[in-house]
């Protein structure tokens, strides 16, 4: 697998996560999420800056560059061969 590819596979992976995991999140997470920030305001920082963002896309990013680099190094043992 070239770099490229990993690197397409990853950041698809992203867009997957945000374009169809955000139903079930929406109506299971963030509910009694917002309800929680609403109830405690001095417990949550709300004002979030460019440089906050830019931290949680890139945390996202690596988790999956993570998660699709044990995939690609580990799916030859499940099948059977060695690395």
């Amino acid at each position: 697998m070239t770099f490229i590819r990993f690197l397409t596979l990853v950041i698809i992976l992203n867009m997957l996560r945000y374009a169809y995991a955000y139903l079930p999140i929406e109506g299971s997470v963030f509910g009694p999420m917002f309800g929680a920030m609403e109830r405690s305001p001095s417990y949550f920082n709300m004002n979030f800056t460019t440089f906050g963002w830019i931290t949680s896309y890139f945390y996202n990013f690596m988790l999956w560059f993570t998660i699709t680099w044990v995939y690609y190094y580990l799916h030859p043992v499940s099948k059977g061969t060695t690395l």
